[in-house]
């Protein structure tokens, strides 16, 4: 399963801001490989189209996500660095269709879920009635 690619290429000359500190940057090229953002103060970083796809998958079958392991991710992917870029994934990750995140701490998850923290996994309404004991009319 890979990120929905067409959506990422709509963020391309758009500013994106990370999701705690509202750091600003840009979503500088977006191609086949990744995506290139560039920060206000001009340096630029690089998030590989293979690490969006390990965060799509993971989203997607029922995951969460928290920044150290978005970072883990995105440093797998990347193998020769130690910098960490999960703040500026997490924000374009955020950005997909079918996400919603928290802050404090950073927390990614499918927007037809809820955190496992409320105890639930899907929300009520994508539930058949009888698992959440209520009826519908």
């Amino acid at each position: 399963m890979r990120a929905p690619w067409e959506y990422v290429e709509m963020l391309q000359g758009m500013s994106v801001k990370t999701l705690n500190r509202r750091s600003p940057y840009a979503v500088d090229l977006v191609h086949n490989a990744g995506i290139r953002l560039r920060r206000v103060q001009g340096s630029a970083s690089y998030i590989p189209r293979a690490a969006m796809d390990d965060a799509w998958v993971r989203l997607r079958s029922g995951g969460e996500l928290q920044l150290p392991e978005l970072s883990a991710i995105w440093q797998r992917r990347m193998r020769n660095t130690t910098r960490s870029r999960g703040s500026e994934f997490a924000a374009l990750i955020a950005c997909l269709p079918g996400v919603r995140y928290e802050r404090g701490p950073i927390l990614l998850f499918a927007s037809d879920r809820f955190p496992r923290r409320f105890g639930l996994t899907a929300r009520p309404e994508a539930l058949p009635s009888s698992e959440v004991g209520i009826e519908r009319s």
